[in-house]
C-alpha cells in the first residue's frame, strides 16, 4: 500500500537510513532516540521506515516492532519488548521458505532463550513459579 508523505519526511528516513547503513557493522552496538512534538510524524516515519527497510533487497535487516502504547499493560516493560522479539523470531521461522534451515536453526535458539529469559523475569517479578 502506498502512502502519501504530505509533510516531506523522506529526507529525515534517508538520514535515519543512512546512520543505520553505517552503524550495521559496529560491534558495539548503537541506539538513537527519535523525538518530537505529539502529532509531529514519528509514528509514520518509523512505520514508513521499517517498510522500506524491509524492502531493501541488499540488506537484510531483522526489524522488532515495538509499540508500547498497545503494550501498556505490562508491569514489567522488558517482559513486553522480549514478548515482541519472540513473536517475532515465530513468525520468521514459520516462513521456511526465506530462510535456510541454519538461520531457522539459530532463530529457534534465540526465541527459546528468551523465551526461557522472559520466564525466569515474570517468576523474579511475581514470585510465582
Amino acid at each position: 500500500m502506498f502512502t502519501t508523505d504530505y509533510l516531506s519526511r523522506q529526507p529525515f528516513i534517508d538520514l535515519v537510513k543512512s546512520v543505520i547503513t553505517h552503524q550495521q557493522n559496529n560491534p558495539s552496538g548503537y541506539s538513537f532516540a527519535i523525538d518530537g512534538e505529539w502529532g509531529c510524524g514519528k509514528t509514520w516515519a518509523l512505520n514508513e521506515l521499517e517498510k522500506q527497510l524491509a524492502e531493501d533487497l541488499e540488506n537484510k535487516y531483522l526489524i522488532f516492532h515495538y509499540n508500547a502504547w498497545e503494550n501498556d499493560f505490562y508491569e514489567e516493560p522488558l517482559v513486553a519488548i522480549l514478548s515482541v522479539m519472540i513473536e517475532k523470531l515465530n513468525q520468521i521461522t514459520s516462513q521456511k521458505s526465506l530462510y535456510g534451515a541454519v538461520i531457522d536453526e539459530l532463530l529457534k535458539q534465540v526465541s527459546e532463550y528468551l523465551l526461557t529469559l522472559v520466564s525466569g523475569i515474570v517468576k523474579e517479578v511475581t514470585k510465582i513459579d
